[in-house]
């Protein structure tokens, strides 16, 4: 059994107004956090701030950006005002980190299938941390083919199960788009009908 190679690699996005951009794009490339950011203007954003809705007209710096490198940005930000959105992408990027990392322990460990999620908000798993699509696409790809199967769970209904097919699922648990619909048998049969449909499409 050939062990996945756990990710070191996400993408960062800060934007910032287009003056210091650059300095932002200076900061990474002088640590040699990065070898390169891409600079892009023409990006409005509307945001809160101190309980208050901001308008900017912005820039965005874009790079690929290993753990160290995330870690260091969100310390040592130019600017105070934007760090939380780097906080925010650097908590995003943390999630999925584990997730992997949990997704390359059970592989090791031979367990029988793993759980993904969830994937959308739902009243069952309240306390359950937030996974989506982007996650469960970025453990499909370091779990093989003939590893244990993936099974999405939490707010899966026949709204969204084909995003959750097409993203890398071979099964889905679901409680309430089941339990709660007048007629479970014939909302199960459709469900399970709408994932295998996404899947031969996939």
């Amino acid at each position: 059994m050939t062990t996945p190679e756990p990710q070191d690699v996400g993408v960062l996005l800060s934007t910032c107004p287009p003056g210091e951009a650059d300095g932002l794009a200076a900061f990474l490339v002088e640590r040699r956090l990065a070898a390169c950011v891409n600079v892009l203007g023409g990006v409005r954003s509307v945001y809160r701030w101190q309980e208050n809705i901001e308008r900017d007209d912005e820039a965005q710096a874009d790079l690929a950006a290993g753990r160290r490198v995330l870690r260091e940005v969100q310390e040592d930000h130019p600017n105070p005002k934007y760090a939380p959105r780097v906080a925010y992408l650097l908590g995003q990027f943390a999630q999925e980190m584990k997730e992997w990392d949990e997704a390359i322990a059970s592989y090791q460990d031979r367990a029988d299938y793993i759980a993904v999620g969830a994937m959308f908000s739902t009243s069952s798993k309240v306390n359950t941390r937030p996974a989506g699509l982007a996650t469960l696409k970025a453990v499909r790809e370091i779990i093989p083919a003939d590893g244990p199967p993936l099974i999405a769970i939490g707010g899966i209904d026949k709204l969204n199960v084909a995003e959750v097919a097409k993203a890398g699922a071979d099964g889905i648990a679901v409680i309430g788009a089941v339990a709660m619909a007048e007629d479970p048998a014939r909302a199960a049969s459709e469900l399970l009908n709408a994932f295998l449909s996404a899947k031969a499409g996939s």
